[in-house]
């Protein structure tokens, strides 16, 4: 029997293929992220007019601070706390919270100031 040089190349190219197809169904699938209405209703209620005013400037929702508060890691600074769900902290979460990386929630003697997304996230800030 002689195998020619491109049928070789068919069976390689099947193998890594189907090894593709079992890496894929390998993979953990995360959870969607439901947040309960208790914790909306708590968010309405601590944020300012400003926060108010820049979640609707900058396509922040509720769902989008309340992942971040439950997720995400709280800084320091003289002035204000800041809340950050970064690429660390979207990995170690059991959810799927890749909409909402990169968002900043400014707080000030517990209410929310303002919130911004940054996507580059380099902290310089203390825990």
């Amino acid at each position: 029997m002689h195998i020619r040089n491109h049928d070789i190349m068919d069976i390689y190219r099947r193998r890594g293929s189907s090894r593709k197809r079992w890496s894929d169904q390998s993979k953990k699938r995360k959870q969607p992220l439901e947040i309960p209405i208790f914790i909306r209703e708590y968010i309405e209620e601590i944020l300012t007019v400003h926060a108010w005013k820049r979640m609707a400037q900058r396509a922040i929702s509720r769902e989008n601070i309340a992942a971040v508060m439950m997720f995400g890691s709280l800084y320091s600074t003289p002035r204000a706390e800041i809340i950050v769900l970064g690429r660390r902290e979207s990995r170690r979460a059991k959810f799927d919270l890749q909409r909402h990386r990169g968002i900043h929630i400014v707080l000030k003697q517990g209410m929310i100031v303002t919130t911004y997304r940054n996507n580059t996230v380099q902290l310089r800030y203390r825990r």
